[in-house]
């Protein structure tokens, strides 16, 4: 099991900043990723969704 905890930040599309913190449960085989979990701040990327495009 690898755990990553990390922050992200950037501008987005509409020029407006996006931050979000991030967590990775990754399940290892092999030196290879089997298995994963990502948790975020939800909040954070529904006002991103709304605002943005892809």
């Amino acid at each position: 099991m690898v755990i990553v905890h990390f922050d992200g930040h950037g501008i987005a599309n509409d020029g407006k900043p996006y931050d979000n913190s991030y967590a990775w449960f990754l399940t290892m085989r092999g030196g290879r990723v089997i298995a994963g979990t990502a948790f975020f701040d939800r909040i954070a990327f529904n006002d991103l969704w709304t605002r943005v495009r892809p």
